[in-house]
């Protein structure tokens, strides 16, 4: 997958087409935050940040939090909401010890079982002590709980393929010495005006429709065309998994 080529097309219009909205963002940050210390300071390195929204809302609770990005294009816009540098998440130029808090929103799809290994012997560097690594991910059912699966076929299968499985993640997380101190499911209802809804799919708001055949994405659009109308109101449901993991 060529995420370089779909970053530079959809970074400007990225946080406004993502369907997962601000109330999603504060609510799961507000999860992970919720263990940590009030009257103690936290440095946080958001990894895979994208264009900042999760580092933002974490920097918001009084983390000191910066992110990291191998797109550019995704860089320049975070830096506009917070420290953020252009740099390869498997690859991370800090010192030894410098973060409390790893965080990995979102991003564990696009690196493969290597990549995710690789990227546990990075975080085993940079963390401090028994420092936490916070996980959004998906886990096999969320993927198949999602509302649109019915207009691309291959969507499935393709995701089923990205994402590691949750049992596989806690596993190479053991074996670098992690536990899980904490894992929920969350459900997240969102409501959408069917233009807006239809727009945000013809602009490819993620990274599997851009993974899509491009006969099947006309096909599916065209599908979701006929069944939601524009000045209609739509109701759905994000499913997600979150994970905290810690140093035994």
């Amino acid at each position: 997958m060529d995420y370089d080529t779909y970053y530079i097309s959809a970074s400007e219009t990225f946080d406004k087409n993502r369907l997962d909205g601000e109330d999603e963002v504060e609510e799961h940050c507000s999860w992970f935050a919720k263990s940590l210390n009030s009257n103690k300071a936290y440095t946080l390195l958001d990894i895979g940040c994208g264009t900042g929204r999760y580092t933002k809302s974490f920097a918001e609770k009084g983390i000191l939090a910066i992110g990291i990005d191998k797109s550019q294009q995704q860089i320049e816009i975070a830096s506009r909401k917070v420290p953020a540098m252009h740099r390869d998440a498997l690859s991370l130029p800090f010192p030894d010890h410098s973060f409390d808090v790893i965080s990995a929103i979102m991003m564990l799809q696009q690196i493969d079982d290597y990549g995710i290994e690789g990227l546990f012997d990075n975080i085993n560097t940079v963390l401090r002590g028994k420092g936490k690594i916070w996980i959004k991910t998906c886990s096999k059912t969320d993927l198949e709980r999602r509302p649109f699966n019915e207009f691309f076929p291959t969507a499935l299968s393709l995701n089923d393929l990205r994402y590691p499985t949750i049992g596989k993640l806690l596993e190479i997380a053991k074996s670098y010495g992690f536990s899980c101190l904490r894992k929920t499911s969350k459900c997240n209802q969102y409501s959408i005006v069917g233009t807006d809804l239809l727009s945000r799919f013809r602009e490819k708001h993620n990274t599997t429709l851009h993974m899509l055949p491009e006969k099947e994405f006309e096909m599916g659009v065209t599908m979701m065309e006929k069944q939601f109308h524009p000045s209609e109101l739509y109701s759905f449901q994000h499913f997600h998994t979150l994970l905290e993991l810690a140093r035994l």
